[in-house]
């Protein structure tokens, strides 16, 4: 039996967003499962940004960032980017979070921890499911939770951060 591989590349985020598009439609056409967005804010344009313009230039690519972190937006900030991109291209929008070195390394700050992923990815997932999550005595909740299954995935290197993403991620 064969079993068909899902192949993604990562994208430049370098790129002038109209020169990113059409190369964003080759990946499509190529028969690519997805494409990846470098976030990493002094580098490259915005994710989101990015991946919006991608979602209404392509049918069935599935679309990510090729890693946001745990410090860069808060984790309410990230739900709602990643919530309202999937109102673009239902079902197919995904969010991988890692510690995030080349955002930390351009802003004079050490990469995210793994408490900090932690915290993060459970927040943003309880906020994509349209629970309410308590931030500093506040409760909040995301007021257009679709309560659509939107993968929250975690970069991961070393034993804890290996052992982190099967606890916390998809």
């Amino acid at each position: 039996m064969t079993q068909k591989v899902d192949i993604s590349l990562r994208v430049p985020g370098t790129m002038p967003i109209p020169e990113l598009m059409p190369l964003i439609q080759d990946i499509e056409a190529a028969g690519f499962y997805g494409a990846g967005i470098l976030d990493s804010q002094l580098l490259c344009r915005d994710v989101f940004v990015t991946m919006g313009a991608a979602a209404a230039q392509t049918s069935q690519l599935t679309l990510f960032p090729a890693v946001t972190n745990p410090f860069s937006r808060h984790s309410s900030v990230l739900a709602s980017a990643m919530q309202t991109v999937e109102e673009l291209a239902p079902g197919r929008i995904k969010c991988i979070i890692g510690t995030g070195y080349t955002s930390a390394s351009t802003i004079g700050r050490k990469p995210g921890t793994l408490a900090q992923m932690r915290n993060t990815i459970r927040t943003m997932k309880a906020l994509l499911s349209g629970q309410s999550v308590d931030f500093q005595g506040t409760p909040g909740r995301l007021g257009f939770a679709a309560g659509r299954d939107l993968p929250v995935l975690m970069a991961a290197s070393g034993p804890k951060a290996i052992e982190l993403a099967g606890e916390v991620a998809d």
